[in-house]
């Protein structure tokens, strides 16, 4: 009866060992990963394009070179991920996918399915911004004339019609740029954003500077400019700080020159 429970004993620490080397001989099947960043990280609407970068690591005594990898694309509001693009890596297992062009917010993951070799990158995520012009003008009456137009995607649907704008004034070197007014803009087509602006100039003769301001008063993704930035317009802000000023979270508020004579 010993004997036999002795042999049982034997029996299952085998059994045990066996599971036990089983299970170390499993890890490295997940060693497998691909990375990816974007460069840059942001552009502006029809200018320019980003790189899709990164680098695949096979399991161990797999090779990464010459594998076959695949850019999936996931645009604003993330509803939808569509194959854009195929690429194949380096000897070191190094990637790009060059000449990337989203229209709106959008989310990349590289990915490889082979039989040997299996892996999916991380999101990455790619803000555009709107293309901004603003226009400005002293008249003889002593009025200042601002306008603003910004294109973005027409198929954004993302509505930003009859937002209110704030108007800011500064008188070149003056510390601070202060609202002179408060519209609101106007839609006229999909993908296109204006606004007007027209207010009395101060007394004095000057050179003075006006950007603007579109308030959207939350923090959420609205498919272009970055999500999470805060989109409340302050009152004021330092002049300094005017090319930083997000106008609908979408790139930086252009800033208009002007002189009052």
């Amino acid at each position: 009866m010993s004997c036999r429970n002795e042999t049982l004993r034997r029996v299952l620490a085998t059994a045990v060992g066996l599971l036990a080397l089983g299970a170390v001989a499993a890890a490295p099947a997940g060693a497998a990963k691909v990375t990816a960043k974007a460069d840059p990280e942001a552009i502006t609407f029809k200018r320019g394009s980003v790189a899709i970068k990164g680098t695949l690591t096979a399991d161990p005594g797999v090779s990464a070179a010459g594998r076959t990898l695949k850019l999936y694309e996931r645009p604003y509001p993330y509803k939808r991920s569509e194959q854009i693009a195929v690429t194949t890596t380096g000897a070191d297992g190094s990637y790009s996918f060059d000449g990337v062009k989203p229209a709106m917010n959008s989310n990349y993951k590289v990915a490889i399915n082979d039989p040997d070799l299996a892996a999916r990158s991380k999101s990455e995520l790619v803000v555009v911004f709107a293309q901004g012009e603003i226009k400005v003008r002293a008249t003889r009456s002593r009025k200042v004339v601002s306008s603003f137009s910004l294109a973005y995607s027409p198929k954004l649907k993302t509505d930003l019609a009859g937002r209110e704008v704030l108007w800011y004034f500064n008188k070149i070197g003056k510390p601070r740029f202060t609202v002179a007014d408060r519209t609101r803009s106007k839609q006229p087509r999909k993908g296109l954003l204006t606004g007007k602006s027209s207010f009395p100039a101060p007394p004095g003769e000057y050179r003075f500077r006006v950007t603007y301001c579109l308030d959207v008063p939350n923090d959420r993704d609205i498919g272009i400019g970055p999500p999470g930035a805060p989109r409340n317009c302050p009152n004021s802000f330092p002049a300094a700080a005017s090319r930083t000023l997000r106008d609908v979270g979408a790139g930086t508020a252009a800033v208009a020159a002007g002189s009052v004579r």
